[in-house]
Order: structure tokens, then sequence, then C-alpha cells
């Protein structure tokens, strides 16, 4: 019978050592799941992005190498604005999945480049309203380097199903006598779960 008590006691003494144990332990680290979309404007670009602009000046655009060569690949957009204020802009519309969890925040990346110091928006918009989820006002230069919008909360966008958002990259006219040109290229697009 003393036997039986032994086991018994050593047995949930046991239990309490593994119980304790694992609560003492840190948890493993939760995985993070990022999902990207990318477009190098490589395949029917027309079909994928629009291109279109506003306010004063000659606005011209396109995709093809006819302000110089793209980042990556054979192709990219190209802005322009001639003795004006106005912009010039290419946007797509980009999705981020709710079927596994509404994302916890997103970032958008295009690299750009300007052989005039142009300015230059990176924008992400609300589309039902039209309003900035991101942006970031930058000059772009004389060698291609990469412009980030966000990290940003896109819950906002949020009307049921994937949230859908419209990216755009826009070259600002500076006024009179001046040209401001951009070359696109290397869009991504990445959402945190």
């Amino acid at each position: 019978m003393a036997n039986i008590l032994t086991k018994r006691a050593g047995a949930a003494l046991a239990a309490t050592a593994l119980a304790l144990t694992a609560a003492l332990l840190p948890a493993a680290p939760a995985q993070a799941l990022t999902i990207t979309t990318t477009d190098g404007f490589e395949t029917s670009p027309a079909s994928t992005w629009s291109i279109g602009g506003n306010g004063s000046g000659t606005r011209t655009g396109g995709f093809g190498t006819f302000l110089g060569a793209p980042h990556s690949g054979s192709n990219l957009a190209w802005l322009r604005v001639q003795n004006g204020t106005g912009w010039m802009s290419v946007r797509r519309t980009v999705s981020a999945s709710t079927a596994l969890a509404m994302p916890i925040s997103c970032t958008l990346k295009f690299w750009l480049l300007s052989s005039t110091g142009s300015r230059a928006n990176v924008e992400v918009i609300r589309p039902s309203d039209w309003t900035y989820l991101a942006l970031n006002q930058a000059t772009a230069n004389g060698s291609w380097q990469q412009f980030t919008a966000g990290p940003f909360d896109p819950s906002p966008a949020f009307t049921g199903g994937d949230i859908q958002m419209t990216v755009r990259v826009a070259v600002l006219g500076r006024g009179a006598g001046t040209d401001s040109r951009l070359r696109v290229d290397d869009m991504s697009f990445s959402c945190l779960y």
C-alpha cells in the first residue's frame, strides 16, 4: 500500500514540476507572415497601371525606356512635367488579403530616378474617398534610390473582404522654364500579418 502511495505522490510531483516548467519557460516567439506584391512594369503595364495628371504645363508619361534604362528588367514607367506646376502620375490598385487575418501594417516601396532633381510623391490612397493612408514627399536625384511610404495601418481602407488601396507615384512640376522628369520602377507592396 505504501508503495502505491509513493508512486502516486511521485507522479503528482512530476506532473507539478512539468506544469511549472512549462509555465516558467518563455513561449516560442510568434511567427509573423509577410505577403508581398511586386511589379516591375515588365508585362503589359498599361493593362494594370494608369497614367494621368493635372495642372499647368506640358504633362506626359508612358512605359518603356524613353527617358533611360530601368532599375531592373527591361521596362519602367516614365513621367514628365515641363514648364508648369502640374503633376503627372502612375497608379494601380493593390489588395491586402484578409482571408487569414487583418494586416497589422503595410509598406509601399518604389525605385525612382530623376536626372533633373525632381520632387516626387510616393502615395497609398484609400480609393473610397481618396484619403491618404501613407505619403512620402521626396526628391529623386541622378541615381536609382528606393523610396518608401509606410509602414502604415491599412485598416481604415477595410470595407469588407480584401482591402483595396491605390498606390501611386507622382512627379511634381516646378514652374515655368523647368523640366521635371522621373523614372519609376520595381514596386513592392508588403503587408505584415
